[in-house]
């Protein structure tokens, strides 16, 4: 939509070291269902952002690491974050032999650090706590 910044697979691929055994279309399936969400948990904030003039999310804090807008990163953390996660969660059905479901049992742990991951980024980009701690 122009506010959140574009997401190519091939970045994704790179730096989530996501190997070719995923292919092109259900990688593609796992960044739109991934970009979804986010976008969905940021509609919110980004309608205040929006409502105060902003345009795009980087424009919202413009500080950079490594050339690029801080919450651009958080935000393509997110997306990444997730996608993997969800690619993680269907290895199962890639590979049902006996070391397949070993290896994705393997996983199960990764996958919620991913998962743990993008609601951190999420977080960030709006400025809030990572965690909240209640008593009871």
């Amino acid at each position: 939509d122009g506010f959140f910044p574009d997401v190519k697979a091939s970045e994704f691929r790179q730096t989530m070291r996501q190997d070719k055994t995923v292919t092109a279309e259900r990688m593609r399936e796992s960044l739109i269902n991934s970009i979804a969400s986010v976008n969905r948990q940021l509609a919110p904030w980004k309608a205040l952002q929006v409502e105060a003039g902003m345009a795009t999310l980087a424009a919202v804090d413009p500080s950079e690491i490594g050339g690029k807008p801080v919450k651009v990163h958080y935000y393509l953390m997110a997306v990444y974050s997730l996608a993997k996660a969800e690619l993680i969660e269907r290895y199962r059905d890639f590979d049902a032999t006996n070391s397949g479901r070993e290896k994705a049992d393997e996983m199960d742990e990764t996958e919620d650090y991913y998962r743990r991951d993008a609601r951190w980024a999420v977080a960030d980009i709006q400025g809030k706590q990572r965690t909240v701690v209640e008593l009871i």
